[in-house]
């Protein structure tokens, strides 16, 4: 299934930004999230945009990645890595799907 940012996200405000090589860029924007029975949790979604600015009006961005976390922190170590690899991005925004992040990526042993 495809997901495109929801209005009530600030891509203007994201925790993440950076510029892709060939025009647009990537964010990771959050919002806070009260599931019924568990703690508060922050959603973080990485976003991509490619379209130039004049076709962004009224288009939501894709959204490529989701997770939940206890703190944007957290949500910045389990997307960070995703957001900055450009061969990732490409290859999901192709497949048309969007990349749930459920696990907390293994730390490299020291």
């Amino acid at each position: 299934m495809w997901f495109t940012e929801k209005a009530s996200l600030n891509p203007s405000e994201p925790v993440y930004r950076r510029t892709l090589p060939s025009g647009g860029y990537v964010a990771i924007a959050t919002e806070p999230v009260q599931p019924l029975f568990a703690d508060s949790k922050v959603r973080g979604r990485i976003v991509v945009e490619r379209r130039s600015e004049e076709r962004r009006v009224g288009h939501p961005a894709p959204i490529v990645a989701i997770a939940e976390r206890d703190d944007v922190g957290g949500i910045l170590e389990a997307l960070v890595p995703i957001a900055e690899s450009d061969e990732l991005l490409g290859e999901t925004m192709e497949r048309r799907a969007t990349i749930p992040i459920t696990r907390r990526r293994a730390q490299p042993e020291a």
